[in-house]
């Protein structure tokens, strides 16, 4: 039981780690290509990387939640 808690926590902080980085890089190439004159690139990035991040975990939640009442 522990080990499967561990490697879903594991699992959920490399999954924060690859969108936090994949928001980065969209918004470095939004940057280049709009002209936006971002002075924080890294900060948007690991805003939207973060906000991602969390509506998957709400949307995860909600479908787990309709999974178990259907039961």
């Amino acid at each position: 039981m522990k080990n499967k808690i561990f490697k879903y926590v594991g699992l959920e902080v490399l999954l924060l780690i690859a969108l936090i980085l994949c928001g980065t890089i969209v918004v470095k190439i939004f940057n280049v290509a709009l002209k936006l004159q971002f002075e924080n690139i890294g900060i948007a990035g690991f805003i939207s990387g973060l906000y991602a991040w969390l509506i998957l975990l709400l949307g995860w939640g909600i479908k787990a939640a309709k999974t178990k009442r259907n039961k």
